[in-house]
């Protein structure tokens, strides 16, 4: 069954879901029935009316739980509340996917969270500089969001990375914006204590300039800009690709995005691009000779399965070229799949073969972060002998999925020349 229940429009994928799961209950629930009394029938739609009502309630609570931290994160007036604040936050995210084991739900509560957060470092940041006699510059200034929360695909324990884009030319407006990525950097930082160590300088995740910088960077083709999460550092195309706008002038967002269509459309023509996008795709097997999974051969994960390398970063990777190579703007991958179903850029068989891929690599994503919280390197590797025959199985499949994928691209990259 595909992952679009709930999804907007009349995509195919959407339909599918929705008809198949329909079906499949009515199927299960006529099959019970035709093997029970008529009082027996009568329970059993009980039983099956409780539980809905059940599933029901714990959506409400969950919803209302969020919607309280929500409302504490608008009414904190210190930045030391905010790492307490996102504990209750990851508290309830790990709650849910227990009770539900929704991937794509984990993605936009986090989203929701994650972007309202950093909306709130910015006030406080902008209103103690100017306390401090900071005078905010008339220029405007706009943050983007890239790699897996530009995608809005955050889980337990991602990297944050962002750019801020500004207006001012003078010295002192750049001052005054240097000093607020700097500081937003440090709070956030106090706010994911397990992922800090990634953070070593301001640079790694917030990238600042001006936007006469920011369209250097692109017409230069990300000679001097920030790098792509998991991927080729010359890959500004790609890195481009997965900009969303998070907070700042909405004017400023606007033109940053159609600037950043406008340069994603040059860039695709290059040889670099074509180049860096065979690479991409190029990665080698992570199946072994006999079908089993490549695992570490030495090191302290010596015998685990290298999930973001070897799974993850693959499919994200060859999903974000083929969407670049049809001009598909959406930044999620999930989006993106259901763009290039829609324009018959990909079958639909394959399409849904690749939409549960991405499921089960993200849930293993999910479940190693809850098993080992956010530790450097951790929450990204697989012990194989977890996976019982079936997982395994969906695993094997999913990879080949990625692999006929990454064929598929490249066979599109060569016809391009």
């Amino acid at each position: 069954m595909a992952i679009f229940i709930g999804g907007k429009g009349e995509d195919i994928l959407s339909w599918r879901s929705v008809a198949e799961l329909v079906a499949g209950m009515r199927e299960t629930l006529v099959g019970r029935m035709a093997m029970l009394p008529t009082a027996g029938n009568l329970e059993l739609l009980r039983e099956l009316s409780s539980r809905l009502a059940g599933e029901l309630a714990a959506e409400e609570e969950f919803t209302a739980a969020l919607e309280r931290v929500l409302q504490a994160l608008e009414e904190a007036g210190y930045a030391d509340e905010l790492p307490t604040l996102h504990s209750r936050f990851k508290g309830l995210v790990a709650d849910y996917f227990h009770r539900t084991g929704s991937v794509l739900a984990i993605h936009a509560i986090a989203n929701t969270f994650r972007d309202a957060l950093l909306r709130k470092v910015l006030s406080l940041v902008e209103r103690d500089l100017a306390r401090e006699g900071s005078e905010r510059p008339s220029a405007s200034s706009c943050w983007l969001a890239y790699g897996s929360t530009g995608r809005m695909e955050q889980t337990l324990c991602d990297e944050h990375r962002f750019l801020l884009v500004h207006r001012g030319e003078d010295a002192a407006s750049r001052t005054y914006f240097d000093t607020l990525s700097h500081r937003t950097m440090t709070i956030l930082r106090a706010c994911f204590p397990a992922a800090a160590h990634h953070w070593r300088e301001a640079g790694e995740m917030f990238w600042t300039g001006t936007l006469s910088a920011f369209r250097r960077f692109g017409e230069e083709d990300g000679e001097s800009g920030p790098t792509l999460e998991w991927g080729d550092p010359s890959d500004s195309c790609g890195l481009l690709a997965d900009l969303r706008a998070v907070a700042g002038d909405v004017t400023l967002a606007g033109e940053l995005l159609a600037l950043v269509r406008e340069i994603i459309g040059r860039l695709r023509q290059t040889d670099r691009f074509r180049q860096t996008a065979r690479r991409v795709v190029a990665q080698p097997t992570p199946l072994g000779f006999f079908g089993g999974l490549k695992v570490e051969k030495s090191g302290p994960h010596r015998g685990e399965f290298n999930l973001r390398l070897l799974a993850l970063a693959p499919l994200i990777a060859a999903v974000r070229v083929l969407a670049v190579q049809h001009g598909i703007p959406a930044t999620a991958t999930v989006e993106r799949l259901k763009a290039l179903v829609e324009g018959r850029h990909l079958n639909v068989e394959l399409t849904e073969h690749l939409l549960h891929t991405y499921h089960e690599f993200s849930r293993w994503k999910i479940l190693l972060e809850l098993k080992h919280g956010c530790r450097e390197g951790h929450c990204f590797f697989l012990n194989p002998a977890e996976l019982n025959e079936e997982e395994e199985f969906r695993f094997r499949e999913g990879l080949e999925a990625v692999e006929t994928l990454q064929r598929i691209v490249g066979q599109q990259l060569e016809a391009e020349g």
